[in-house]
């Protein structure tokens, strides 16, 4: 069974654009190597570049001031960008002394902590993810601008979400190709962390929630496709195939039925059509 259909494509010209968002006023936002990110209107597919060029722009999360988080992968860094401005600011390069190793993605939860993926500290990616390497681990921004590592054995954490009741981050753990789950405890601190659902079947990328809790997985390879997770841990196929190679998912529209399609390899923004809303989540921070 499937939950959505490939409908159409936004934006024309992309470069890798991995990281997408949704913006307040429903603009598609997408990271873009041209630069740092793009604009893309929704119903006229015009795109606005924004932003100073980073090394390599990737996960996108708003805060509640509207302002945008950029992961810079390549860079070693995370950067709050004012759409309006353009203007960008540099939020934290290191924690515990080091520099910041391949932030991925981001996510605030309910209490203004702003969680980080950091995937590897090695140079070879691929054999990062294929060698299942353990050196990836958590960082958490407090609202101070404090930063911890809040965990350390991840094996290539990648996109992560914060539940739609708030009580739980999930991180994808693209080496294992599983959702690593931890609770929330408030200040930055988590419980214990677990896996949900199997093993997928192909690697996977980024997350979003659905508003019944399901947990919508891109998947790159071998097998380029998005899965839904739901709340029993079993798996069914949302798309199989017409995305490219999708990295990240976010919901949007009116009604939050509309998802946009980050991807490796495509020049423009995948739109499909959903049977299921997405979590509209209050950015915090």
């Amino acid at each position: 069974m499937t939950v959505a259909e490939v409908r159409d494509a936004i934006g024309r010209g992309l470069r890798r654009p991995e990281g997408v968002a949704v913006g307040p006023d429903g603009a598609v936002w997408a990271s873009d190597l041209g630069g740092l990110v793009v604009r893309i209107d929704p119903t006229s597919s015009v795109v606005e570049r924004v932003g100073e060029p980073a090394a390599e722009p990737n996960g996108l999360t708003f805060d509640s001031r509207g302002l945008l988080v950029v992961c810079d992968f390549g860079g070693g860094r995370l950067v709050r960008l004012d759409p309006d401005t353009g203007r960008a600011k540099v939020i934290l390069d290191a924690v515990d002394g080091r520099p910041l190793s391949r932030p991925n993605f981001t996510a605030f939860d309910r209490d203004g902590v702003l969680w980080c993926t950091c995937s590897t500290v090695r140079d070879d990616l691929l054999a990062a993810v294929e060698e299942q390497t353990d050196d990836g681990y958590l960082v958490a921004v407090l609202p101070d601008g404090r930063a911890e590592v809040a965990a350390i054995g991840l094996h290539f954490p990648n996109g992560c979400a914060v539940s739609p009741d708030g009580s739980h981050l999930v991180v994808v753990e693209s080496g294992l190709r599983r959702l690593w789950c931890a609770e929330l405890r408030g200040d930055g601190r988590i419980g214990p962390p677990r896996h949900v659902g199997p093993e997928l079947a192909a690697v996977p990328d980024g997350i979003a929630f659905d508003v019944h809790g399901g947990i919508w997985v891109t998947l790159v390879f071998p097998r380029a496709g998005i899965v839904r997770v739901a709340t029993d841990g079993t798996v069914e196929a949302v798309v199989d195939g017409g995305v490219g190679l999708p990295t990240n998912v976010a919901f949007g529209g009116a009604d939050l039925r509309t998802v946009f399609v980050g991807s490796l390899d495509r020049e423009s923004i995948g739109v499909l059509d959903a049977d299921v809303a997405g979590v509209a989540l209050a950015a915090t921070g």
